[in-house]
């Protein structure tokens, strides 16, 4: 079984609700326990897709090219880019001061801006722009008209633009698993935000005449233990997620065998979720 709600329901232009106003952060440990459930998730979509990123740069990365990472969070991705390619030069965005990051390398800078406001930078400034796990942070009107146009603005001409994200679909899913992930889809389109809005971005970016040789893919991210050599990883990620997704799904019940019925659900089930590049190359 798999979880829907209304898939390719349009919703209209609204406030998104932000990743941090979703999952409330108030102290130093949620902080901490966010960090490094996203670093695993980080290394774990590394490995699914073979690289920190699928468009075709390496070349450019390697002689010096200048990059913008938006909603660059505590900068796992960019510092580790920032170390794989060193004669290029990588520019962050970010709009929670508490999860910028103070130590960086000497090719890293991170400015304080929100892209719905306008990014502060030139015309065709960037080689490359990428987008990481911020979907479901805007509505579907915001991702097409403001964020996308916004940074297809700053890419230079021939440069890359790369979106990466998770669906929300859960295939092979258990009665439990379904209940609070259900839970947390019924929250977002209460806010506006498309949970299935993963199967209207490459329409989004396919409008803009500015952009061409477009492809998507996508891998699957494993829930539960399975037997391979992801088995640990995903299996800490994926109780970590359940955790918090209980939590918010039902602040009084038993969180720990809500986790573990699902935790198990989705091994007997072999249940995963789809990761998606969308990425295409400014004419």
């Amino acid at each position: 079984m798999g979880v829907t709600l209304s898939k390719g329901k349009k919703t209209e232009i609204g406030t998104g609700p932000n990743s941090t106003n979703i999952f409330t952060i108030n102290n130093h440990e949620k902080l901490d326990l966010e960090k490094e459930r996203s670093c695993l998730r980080h290394d774990i979509v590394r490995v699914i897709f073979n690289g920190n990123f699928s468009s075709p740069i390496y070349d450019l990365l390697k002689s010096g090219a200048k990059v913008l990472d938006i909603g660059c969070g505590q900068g796992t991705w960019i510092c580790e880019m920032s170390s794989d390619f060193p004669n290029s030069e990588f520019v962050g965005t970010e709009i929670v001061d508490k999860i910028i990051p103070h130590m960086k390398p000497l090719n890293v800078s991170v400015v304080k801006a929100n892209v719905l406001e306008g990014l502060p930078f030139q015309d065709n400034q960037f080689d490359f722009v990428n987008i990481r796990n911020l979907l479901y942070d805007f509505t579907e009107s915001q991702w097409e008209n403001l964020v996308i146009p916004e940074c297809i603005r700053v890419l230079k001409n021939g440069g890359w633009i790369e979106v990466s994200d998770a669906e929300l679909k859960v295939e092979n899913c258990g009665k439990e698993s379904f209940r609070v992930i259900n839970k947390m889809l019924k929250f977002l389109e209460s806010k506006n935000v498309n949970p299935f809005i993963v199967y209207r971005l490459e329409e989004f970016m396919n409008s803009k005449e500015k952009l061409q040789r477009f492809e998507h893919i996508s891998r699957p991210f494993q829930l539960g233990v399975w037997n391979n050599a992801l088995q640990d990883p995903c299996a800490r990620y994926s109780k970590d997620t359940f955790d918090v997704l209980a939590k918010f799904a039902d602040p009084k019940s038993n969180i720990d065998a809500v986790t573990r019925t699902c935790m198990k659900e989705c091994t007997i089930n072999r249940s995963y979720f789809n990761v998606h590049r969308f990425y295409g190359q400014k004419l």
